[in-house]
């Protein structure tokens, strides 16, 4: 099973120095990415596919933290999530159970446990009326280092419209003997749908995207921290998105 390299993506976070912005680069590409996940995890609900349900979850977390980094480009890469679990298909021997419904999704321990590259999710996802709500948490551990994010949220999705917003907060930590011991990565990504307006396709031709990143690291007696925000709207035409 391929590992989840986590530890050199904390190794180059220690790069990021002091840097603090207000004003980010916007990726455009992950701004899309964002909006396409939220309509995943609806559809994967509605086909009680609890697997792909988790992967739009993750696909919509590692959107969101890729979606606004330092004008510089620093530590773009600090915290991402995997772009794919492990194991995505339910038929495969992965460990725990996820429930799916039209209704809603429950993850308990849903994930691998193989030794050395490990990761689960935990908690829920629950849609009443257009609204769907989040509550999760997932946990990697993998080459000695270990990640737990937190999700949390709200968003209302129609057939034409998204709105609402999304939350992660979460801890990257390196264990002792490793290359990259002592390392601390701390992270908070607050994602907001404004009036997003969807086509018959489901593609966005209308409204903003607004993303607030913010990283603390810490690496012995050295460290850093930045806090930048930025927007992408769509439209007018499917696959336009200008960064703000």
């Amino acid at each position: 099973m391929k590992k989840i390299a986590l530890a050199s993506l904390v190794v180059a976070a220690a790069a990021c120095g002091g840097d603090s912005h207000d004003k980010g680069t916007v990726n455009t590409a992950s701004a899309k990415a964002s909006v396409e996940n939220v309509g995943k995890i609806n559809a994967a609900m509605a086909a009680g596919n609890g697997a792909n349900a988790a992967a739009a979850v993750q696909g919509l977390t590692s959107a969101g933290q890729s979606l606004v980094t330092p004008a510089t480009g620093a530590g773009r890469l600090v915290g991402l999530l995997p772009e794919s679990f492990p194991k995505h298909d339910l038929s495969q021997a992965v460990t725990g159970t996820a429930d799916c419904t039209p209704t809603g999704c429950t993850f308990t321990n849903f994930g691998d446990d193989a030794a050395g590259s490990s990761w689960k999710i935990n908690g829920s996802v629950s849609k009443t009326g257009d609204t769907t709500s989040f509550d999760l948490t997932y946990d990697v551990s993998s080459a000695g280092a270990t990640v737990k994010w937190a999700i949390d949220g709200a968003i209302t999705i129609t057939a034409t419209s998204i709105d609402g917003s999304i939350h992660s907060h979460g801890v990257t930590d390196v264990a002792a003997g490793s290359a990259s011991a002592g390392v601390n990565v701390t992270w908070d990504t607050a994602v907001d749908y404004d009036a997003i307006t969807l086509d018959a396709q489901g593609c966005a031709t209308a409204g903003t995207v607004h993303a607030v990143v913010s990283y603390s690291v810490k690496s012995g007696g050295n460290g850093g921290a930045f806090d930048v925000e930025g927007s992408a709207t769509f439209g007018p035409a499917c696959g336009q998105v200008t960064a703000k």
